[in-house]
C-alpha cells in the first residue's frame, strides 16, 4: 500500500516536473523549449542549494519515490489530455501537427507520455485499493490513444515496447505468445516505416552521413556540437559525389541525428560510446542489487527512453533528464528514502563549493535570461521596421549571447534585412563556425553579393544547393549571378537543369522561377 510524505524535496520535483513540461512564454524567441530549460535549471540550483543546506546541517535529504512517480504520471496525463482535446480541436495546436500538447512539435509530447509510462504501475500495483488500479489502468489507456494519435512513430514504437516487455514478463512466460509478441513488435517497425517512407528514408541519409562523420573522427569524435556545427557540409559532399542519388529529392536541412547514440558519436567518438555503456554496466549491476520492488518500473522507464532515442531526440526535452534522475535514484538507491549525511571535513568544503557554484550558475542564469527577453524585444520592433531601435538591443544581447548560432543568424539576418551588408557577413561568418545550415548559406551567399564579392558568392550558393539539392533558389540565384558575370553558356546550362528539375513540394515561387527561366533561355538564344 502505498503511503505518503510530502517535503520540501518532493514539492520541489513536481514544481520542476510541471515546469519541464508545460511552461511556454512569449517573452523569449523559441517559447517552447528555451523557456523550459532556463525555468528548470533554476529550480534545480534552488533544490541543490536546499540539499547542500540540510548537508551542512547534517539533517537528512527525503525523497518518497511513490509520490513523485504518480506526480510524474498526472503530469502526464494532463499532458496526454491537453493533446486529445488539440486533436478535436477543443484547443489550438502550435503547428501544423494535430496534436503537440505544450511542445512545439509531436516529438517533445511523445517523449513526455512515453518516459513517464511506466511509472502507472505505481498505481496498477496488488497492494492499491482496485479503484486505484482501475485509475492506473485508466490513466494508461488515455496515454497510449494520445502517443498513436500523435503520429510520432518514434512515440509509438517505445511504448508498445514497454508493453510489449510488461506483458511479457508478468503475464507469458513460454509458448507461442512470446513469438506472437515479438513478431508483432518487429511488424509494427516496418509499419513506422511505411507510415512515412519518404522521412523515413530522409532518416536513412542523415545516418549515413552521421557514421560518415565519425569514419573522420572514429575515436575522439569532433566536439561537443560537432553535428550542428558540421553535418551539413557532410550532406553537401554527400550529393556533391552522388548527385544522382535517390535521396536527393528527400534532402532537408537537418539539426538532428534523430538517434542519440550517433550524436555521441559524432561528438565524442566511440570513447564516448564505450562510456556510455559503461554506464549501461553499472546500470544492470545496480538492477541486480536493487531491492526496490519499483526497480522495475525505472528499468522499463529507461528502456522507454532509449527505444525513442534510437529514433529522436528525446534529450532535447528537459523532462527526459529529470525522468531519468529519478530512474537512476531508484536503482541506486537501497531503501525508499534517500539520505544524504556528510560529516568529514572534506565534505563540508565540497557542499560550501556547491553552495557557491550554484550561486554563481544562479546569476549566469538571471543574465541569460534577461539577454533572451532583449533578443525578443529587439526581434519585435525589428519585424516593424524599427531595427535602428533594435540594434542596440542586439549590441547587447550579443555579449551574453554571442555562442548562439540561432542568435547570430537572427541578427545577421536582420543585419541583411536592414541593408548593412558587410556586418551582417560579419556575424553569419561567425555563425558558420558554429553552424552548417542551407539558410545560413544562402545569407552569406547574399550578403556576398552585395558587396560585390562574386567569387564567394557563387561559392556559398553551389554549397547551398549541395545541402538541399532539390531546393531551386540557390540555382535560380546563380543563373543571374553567371549572368552577371557574362558566363551565358554555364547560365544557359543551369536554366535548363532548372526547367526540368523535379519538384518535392509545389509552390507559386517554383512555378514563377521556372517561368523566368524559360524566358531566359528564349531570350539569350
Amino acid at each position: 500500500m502505498i503511503t505518503f510524505k510530502p517535503t520540501v524535496v518532493q514539492g520541489s520535483l513536481l514544481v520542476l516536473c510541471l515546469t519541464a513540461v508545460f511552461v511556454y512564454s512569449l517573452s523569449f524567441t523559441d517559447p517552447y523549449i528555451v523557456p523550459k530549460w532556463l525555468f528548470v535549471i533554476l529550480i534545480t540550483l534552488g533544490m541543490g542549494l536546499y540539499i547542500s543546506i540540510r548537508i551542512l546541517l547534517r539533517k537528512p535529504v527525503v525523497m518518497d519515490l511513490p509520490l513523485v512517480g504518480i506526480s510524474i504520471v498526472g503530469i502526464c496525463c494532463l499532458q496526454a489530455l491537453y493533446g486529445l482535446l488539440q486533436y478535436f480541436n477543443v484547443f489550438s495546436s502550435n503547428s501544423v501537427y494535430p496534436i503537440t500538447g505544450s511542445f512545439d512539435n509531436p516529438a517533445g509530447f511523445a517523449i513526455t507520455l512515453s518516459a513517464g509510462f511506466p511509472f502507472i504501475g505505481f498505481l496498477i500495483q496488488k497492494s492499491n485499493h482496485k479503484y486505484i488500479q482501475y485509475l492506473g489502468w485508466t490513466i494508461g489507456i488515455i496515454l497510449l490513444v494520445a502517443v498513436f494519435l500523435s503520429g510520432s512513430r518514434a512515440g509509438i514504437v517505445s511504448i508498445v515496447a514497454i508493453c510489449t516487455i510488461f506483458f511479457y514478463s508478468r503475464f507469458i512466460c513460454k509458448g507461442i505468445w512470446n513469438y506472437l509478441l515479438s513478431g508483432g513488435l518487429i511488424l509494427l517497425l516496418v509499419c513506422s516505416y511505411w507510415m512515412k517512407k519518404d522521412s523515413a528514408d530522409g532518416r536513412m541519409l542523415i545516418w549515413q552521413c552521421g557514421i560518415n562523420m565519425v569514419k573522420e573522427s572514429p575515436w575522439i569524435g569532433h566536439g561537443i556540437g560537432s553535428f550542428e556545427a558540421h553535418y551539413m557540409d557532410y550532406q553537401a559532399q554527400f550529393f556533391h559525389r552522388n548527385p544522382d542519388s535517390g535521396y536527393a529529392i528527400l534532402a532537408d536541412t537537418v539539426q538532428q541525428p534523430f538517434n542519440e547514440f550517433l550524436r555521441i558519436a559524432v561528438d565524442y567518438g566511440l570513447g564516448g560510446l564505450l562510456g556510455l555503456l559503461g554506464m549501461i554496466v553499472f546500470l544492470i549491476l545496480c538492477y541486480q542489487k536493487c531491492n526496490s520492488c519499483y526497480k522495475d518500473l525505472a528499468a522499463l522507464s529507461l528502456c522507454s527512453i532509449t527505444v525513442f532515442s534510437l529514433f529522436s531526440y528525446p534529450f532535447l526535452y528537459p523532462f527526459t533528464w529529470a525522468v531519468v534522475l529519478l530512474d537512476l535514484v531508484i536503482l541506486a538507491g537501497n531503501t525508499w528514502h534517500i539520505h544524504w549525511k556528510i560529516f568529514s571535513v572534506v565534505g563540508k568544503w565540497l557542499v560550501i563549493l556547491c553552495v557557491m557554484g550554484s550561486l554563481c550558475i544562479t546569476n549566469t542564469m538571471v543574465i541569460r535570461v534577461k539577454a533572451e527577453m532583449k533578443w525578443k524585444h529587439a526581434l519585435s520592433l525589428s519585424s516593424c521596421g524599427l531595427f535602428e531601435k533594435a540594434q542596440p538591443l542586439y549590441d547587447a544581447a550579443e555579449r551574453v549571447l554571442g555562442n548562439d548560432r540561432y542568435f547570430l543568424y537572427n541578427y545577421a539576418a536582420e543585419l541583411n534585412v536592414a541593408r548593412f551588408y558587410k556586418e551582417s557577413l560579419d556575424i553569419a561568418m561567425k555563425c558558420r563556425h558554429l553552424w552548417s545550415d542551407y539558410d545560413l548559406e544562402m545569407l552569406i551567399a547574399q550578403n556576398c553579393w552585395e558587396i560585390n564579392r562574386m567569387v564567394e558568392a557563387e561559392e556559398y550558393f553551389r554549397l547551398a544547393s549541395d545541402m538541399c539539392p532539390n531546393r531551386f533558389m540557390p540555382l535560380y540565384r546563380l543563373v543571374w549571378l553567371l549572368d552577371r558575370q557574362g558566363r551565358q553558356t554555364e547560365a544557359r546550362e543551369l536554366a535548363t537543369i532548372i526547367i526540368s528539375k523535379p519538384v518535392k513540394i509545389p509552390s507559386v515561387i517554383i512555378e514563377r522561377i521556372k517561368r523566368e527561366m524559360e524566358n531566359y533561355l528564349t531570350l539569350k538564344i
